[in-house]
């Protein structure tokens, strides 16, 4: 991380420190920013990147904020603490839509089934009367 400030979408995003964490089975370093909107603190980021010792490999845990008009997420990706790491925001607008379309979805096939079922029985009634005048 060369740069402490980045501004992305009209958020200006401090870098304030790079940790460390041991865990079970891996390293983390894990970097903290903070979201200033007007100059005030707004939210915080912890991206990750894990080294797992079992396989020796490592792997980036973007963090994901997620709000109903899209998701920002935001990596910790290569690099050491002598050169810097590299650090990307993406923003994916309109991710909570396909949540909306898909529940729009199962209600339409509700619907679409008791209609279904309210036609059969009006169906079964009109032949019930059919048949027993």
């Amino acid at each position: 991380v060369s740069q402490s400030r980045y501004v992305f979408h009209g958020i200006s995003y401090v870098f304030h420190s790079l940790n460390q964490f041991q865990g079970p089975n891996y390293h983390s370093s894990y970097a903290t920013f903070f979201a200033l909107q007007e100059g005030e603190p707004f939210f915080a980021l912890f991206p990750e990147k894990r080294y797992y010792f079992l396989h020796g490999i490592y792997s980036t845990k973007p963090y994901v904020l997620s709000h109903f008009f899209g998701d920002l997420y935001v990596l910790l990706g290569d690099g050491n603490h002598s050169d810097g790491w590299e650090v990307k925001f993406y923003w994916n607008p309109f991710l909570s839509f396909l949540w909306i379309g898909g529940f729009l979805l199962l209600l339409s096939g509700i619907f679409s089934f008791l209609t279904k079922i309210v036609s059969i029985q009006k169906a079964m009634l009109y032949v019930r009367n059919f048949f027993s005048s």
